[in-house]
């Protein structure tokens, strides 16, 4: 089946860019339905899998590929997701060689979360780029905003942010007023020798 979607450049060097549409309805549905149908204990699993200490995402990371039930029934649908969102993000960048990880988690933001500015080269020089995928509308504030480029993105539900990942688009995420707002991500990499 063949997708259309839309792309909105932001800025003049492409670094930035939304990606309308790049989901169905019914795909974030379901997406979101397995965040709101998960239990705190699942919830819980990331920080207990992936983290020692108490941090920021305590509780604000379901980590789908820890939960074999939720894995198991809904692979096909987060694989074919994946996949589309890396077509579509390669073709943009006319890059076909590079490498996308993450995209194994639903996070949420609820009433106060917000993220500090960072860039994802923080993560890594091999991170050229990160995305972010919206699955729900219903909530106020989360804007994602780039300070040094005076930039600010309200989350619209199945659109996809892609920003660069160096410094210059540092970015954060403004306090969820109220609602919670579910998304994913993944990190676009070069290819390692």
């Amino acid at each position: 089946k063949r997708y259309t979607y839309q792309v909105e450049i932001v800025n003049l060097e492409k670094n930035i860019a939304i990606f309308k549409d790049i989901i169905t309805e019914s795909e974030a549905e379901i997406l979101r339905n397995i965040a709101i149908g998960a239990s705190e204990d699942q919830w819980d699993i990331y920080n207990h899998f992936e983290r020692d200490d108490k941090n920021e995402w305590d509780d604000r990371i379901l980590a789908i590929s820890h939960v074999p039930s939720i894995m198991d029934e809904h692979k096909d649908l987060i694989s074919s997701v994946y996949n589309r969102i890396q077509d579509a993000i390669s073709t943009h960048l006319n890059k076909h060689d590079y490498v996308y990880v993450g995209f194994n988690s639903i996070y949420r933001a609820r009433t106060g979360d917000f993220m500090n500015p960072h860039h994802d080269s923080g993560l890594g020089p091999h991170v050229k780029y990160g995305a972010v995928l919206y699955l729900n509308d219903g909530f106020e504030g989360g804007e994602i905003y780039y300070p040094k480029l005076d930039i600010e993105i309200k989350p619209i539900t199945r659109s996809l942010v892609l920003h660069a990942a160096n410094p210059i688009y540092m970015h954060g995420v403004k306090p969820v007023i109220s609602g919670v707002r579910y998304f994913m991500t993944t990190f676009i990499e070069l290819p390692r020798n």
